[in-house]
């Protein structure tokens, strides 16, 4: 029976990792931390996966634990300025989603904490107002505030003005 859970779980991280690492980098705005978040959050969940995959969705449960852990990420992460190399590799990397274009990412971390993970869980996981509004301790109202005000705030960022 555990031999079944621990291929099921395995199962589930192949399908998924990406995807989380992908959602981790958009909180974290550094891919280090966020392959460290994600098998953070990966680790926690595998010896309680049986009662994950009873309870309801999987999915809500590890992409909720990811954007519950960021928050406890120090804030310095978000501000680091990482020294770009003069070497491009010549193949790129096909785990990695090229298109996600740096700036975008950039501009996410000029937000606070709270207005990125609202934008995060709205945009990339795709959480309901009342799920995001959970996460944020916010009701679903003022968690879709927080997001307008975001998006006006990334647009700015962006160079799409008002």
């Amino acid at each position: 029976m555990a031999d079944t859970n621990a291929e099921e779980f395995s199962e589930y991280v192949r399908a998924r990792e990406v995807r989380y690492v992908r959602l981790a980098y958009l909180l974290c705005g550094n891919q280090a931390d966020a392959e460290d978040l994600v098998q953070d959050v990966l680790m926690a969940c595998y010896p309680k996966w049986r009662r994950i995959t009873q309870n309801g969705d999987p999915d809500k449960y590890v992409r909720g634990a990811i954007v519950k852990r960021s928050r406890g990420l120090p804030r310095r992460a978000f501000r680091r300025k990482e020294a770009l190399g003069s070497a491009v590799p010549d193949v790129a990397d096909p785990e990695l989603d090229v298109a996600e274009p740096v700036f975008r990412v950039m501009a996410l971390q000029k937000l606070s904490h709270v207005a990125r993970v609202v934008v995060v869980a709205r945009v990339e996981a795709g959480l309901s107002w009342q799920e995001i509004g959970e996460l944020v301790n916010y009701s679903p109202r003022q968690a879709q505030r927080i997001y307008n005000d975001a998006l006006e705030e990334l647009r700015s960022h962006l160079g799409g003005g008002g």
